[in-house]
């Protein structure tokens, strides 16, 4: 009974808003829970490769760097009840570790940098302010908001953003898969494929395919300098989408007050504007459409009794938010 007790807690911390911030460390079955600002670090460092971190709402620190392939889980990015990690993590995995993935859901990062070469990372429904890459062999991030991506060597990144908004820099050979993608992509080797794009991502000569894009914008020779087929130029994003919402220049932004919906294609636009797959281009189309539901449940409230009774019986009720 104290062992169902302790999983019961450990689930309700992503519930506890407003208490203190704790990290749940799962090692072979078995839990420890960390508490305060520190409790992320404390839990990276008890860690070993293949065990799964999962952080409460609220703030943590991170003052160190991610140098074990383990599972990180948070509340989510968005709202009261979100978890964000508001110093840079620095991603050190040795590059031999490549049994066990780096695999990020539900946080707020300020800045990831990744450091060495990491192998098949999974990044889901996160926000990241600064992503700095050094290399990466077989990596998806998807259901993302990127707000800079940079690159630190001039790498073959193997690495595939799938219904993101991704704002970024000059970032060489990456593929962007039913993405919406802001500011300056310019470099050279990127794959656009069911993508809405701003700014210079394929007006230059660098030798970047898009196929099934829509770019907004006044240049009507955007696409003449990239390979590809079948893609669409319209006046401005406010032909593309159902809302207007806040833009700094060519950045898309999604931030805590910006509404869910914010971009939603018009209806006509959804039809008119196919992938490869008879989807819409965009974040809400393709295989796997954006949304900011996580894939493990989350329990809101959980009322257990103070003693169990006579024939050795404990009530629970427990109030759970459904994975994806």
């Amino acid at each position: 009974m104290k062992k169902l007790y302790l999983v019961l807690i450990v689930l309700l911390f992503c519930a506890a808003a407003n208490a203190e911030q704790t990290a749940t460390l799962v090692h072979n079955g078995s839990s420890k829970v960390f508490y305060g600002t520190n409790a992320f670090k404390t839990a990276c460092d008890s860690a070993v490769s293949g065990d799964v971190i999962t952080l409460s709402s609220g703030r943590f620190s991170a003052n160190n760097s991610i140098r074990k392939n383990i599972t990180v889980r948070g509340c989510g990015w968005k709202g009261a009840g979100k978890t964000e990690i508001y110093e840079r993590i620095s991603v050190q995995i040795p590059t031999a570790d490549t049994v066990s993935h780096l695999c990020l859901e539900g946080i707020k990062f300020n800045e990831i940098y990744i450091d060495t070469l990491l192998h098949n990372p999974s990044f889901s429904k996160c926000w990241i302010g600064n992503l700095n890459l050094y290399n990466v062999f077989n990596g998806t991030i998807s259901n993302c908001h990127i707000d800079n991506v940079n690159r630190n060597y001039d790498k073959r990144y193997q690495l595939t953003f799938v219904n993101c908004i991704v704002n970024s820099n000059d970032v060489p050979y990456l593929s962007f898969i039913n993405c919406i993608v802001g500011r300056r992509t310019t470099n050279y080797g990127n794959v656009y494929i069911n993508c809405i794009m701003m700014s210079d991502c394929c007006d230059l000569s660098n030798q970047s395919t898009a196929v099934n894009c829509v770019y907004c914008g006044t240049n009507n020779n955007f696409f003449s300098q990239c390979f590809g087929t079948n893609n669409s130029i319209v006046p401005s994003v406010d032909n593309m989408f159902q809302n207007s919402f806040p833009r700094d220049g060519s950045s898309f932004r999604f931030n805590d007050d910006t509404p869910d919906n914010a971009y939603e294609l018009r209806p006509e636009i959804q039809t008119q504007y196919l992938g490869n797959d008879g989807t819409q281009v965009g974040i809400y189309g393709g295989f796997r459409p954006f949304n900011r539901e996580l894939s493990y449940p989350i329990i809101n409230n959980l009322q257990v009794a103070p003693a169990s009774s006579a024939d050795g019986k404990l009530d629970v009720e427990i109030e759970v938010t459904s994975a994806e």
